[in-house]
């Protein structure tokens, strides 16, 4: 998939209803999409371009107003947002990534990540299973 969006340094309009959520920083090197901008402190490596461009596809279809509300108060709807997103993630990598010990490492980092961020909505294993 080949999502257009805009990117942006800016702190985004979301990010103190994501810091209360989830305990997450800005200088830390989030990245946070809401509507059509990603916004990242820092340059996204291609995979991310992947994952942040499955969630600007998700917010247009409800709008991110309403893809926000839910993603912060329903973990079942995060977590299938973030399924979705991540295994698009993945399946670049395990595409683009030819040493397959360097691919593993990347899923193995974003299954951790699925573990640890978004309020534990799942374990690793999940994340692994859900992913692939």
């Amino acid at each position: 998939m080949s999502t257009e969006f805009k990117t942006s340094q800016d702190v985004p309009p979301i990010y103190e209803k994501c810091h209360e959520a989830f305990g997450v920083n800005w200088d830390d090197g989030i990245v946070i999409t809401y509507g059509d901008t990603v916004y990242s402190k820092y340059d996204l490596s291609p995979d991310l371009i992947v994952h942040e461009g499955v969630h600007v596809e998700q917010q247009k279809v409800m709008g991110p107003e309403k893809w926000w509300e839910m993603y912060l108060e329903h973990k079942e709807f995060r977590l299938l947002e973030e399924v979705d997103a991540y295994s698009a993630q993945i399946k670049f990598i395990k595409s683009n990534v030819k040493d397959r010990n360097e691919a593993f490492r990347y899923c193995h980092k974003i299954w951790q990540d699925m573990a640890r961020m978004y309020g534990s909505m799942c374990s690793y294993s999940e994340a692994k299973k859900l992913t692939e």
